[in-house]
């Protein structure tokens, strides 16, 4: 990472020789504070060579480079997600710094340059809550979420979802069908904004009368106070009615 004032500064990386040297990257920055950001696999034995430099030939000053590495993590390929069959609900903590990226192409909604890690879970047939969140309690709202079902060689998109601001999650409820394995893809908007995260599943049944035609009755003598739960519910119209949002989740009496 190399940061300053302006907006040009430059860092190219080179491998081979001072010889011979081949480029491996070269990144610039485009407004004020910008970092010039770059990640790679550095191999073992490879000596690198990194550049600093600015766009304007006249634009010298002082600089701050920063180097980090980090272990590629345990689920950061599909075929090595990690198991959430706990009894639920269940928080996972986990991190994706190291990972990589993880399509060649943009795949439901995840761009092909996002790096992100892996979790799998075995569905029972009930409402399934997942949250994602940065672990971070201010953390920067460029979280996504992406739900797969089918196997790691052909998966199929349920779902993605972003948060925007921040401190939101990422959230989806979906009914897991028994038997049926769901793969859960944590990551981030910008490909440069690895993070640890925190990762927490829950399941509910049905209500009884998450249907109209099973409204509980309320015909005992008045007044009478009933307690119930919409934990669990599904959505109630395929479209807004009386105020109702097609995505709200209700009971009935």
């Amino acid at each position: 990472t190399t940061s300053g004032s302006y907006q040009d500064h430059v860092l190219s990386i080179f491998s081979g020789s001072c010889d011979n040297l081949f480029c491996i990257a070269n990144i610039g920055t485009s407004y004020y504070g910008e970092h010039a950001v770059h990640e790679f696999i550095a191999e073992a034995g490879v000596t690198y060579y990194f550049l600093v430099t600015r766009m304007s030939s006249l634009s010298q000053s002082t600089y701050v480079l920063k180097l980090f590495e980090y272990d590629i993590p345990q689920n950061d390929k599909c075929d090595n997600a990690l198991p959430v069959n706990t009894s639920l609900p269940v928080t996972v903590s986990g991190s994706t710094l190291g990972a990589l990226p993880d399509f060649s192409f943009d795949t439901c909604g995840v761009s092909s340059s996002s790096r992100g890690v892996w979790h799998s879970f075995a569905g029972s047939g009930k409402v399934t809550r997942v949250e994602y969140q940065g672990a971070a309690t201010h953390s920067y709202g460029d979280h996504v979420l992406s739900i797969f079902s089918g196997s790691c060689d052909n998966l199929f998109c349920i779902a993605n979802i972003g948060t925007s601001y921040y401190g939101e999650h990422a959230v989806h409820e979906f009914i897991a069908e028994a038997g049926v394995t769901y793969y859960f893809l944590v990551t981030r908007m910008s490909s440069l904004s690895q993070s640890t995260y925190v990762l927490k599943l829950f399941e509910y049944d049905i209500p009884q009368n998450d249907k109209c035609d099973n409204a509980l009755p309320v015909n005992t003598s008045l007044p009478v106070t009933v307690s119930g739960s919409t934990l669990g519910a599904l959505p109630d119209f395929s479209f807004d009615t009386c105020g109702v949002s097609s995505s709200s989740r209700g009971v009935w009496h």
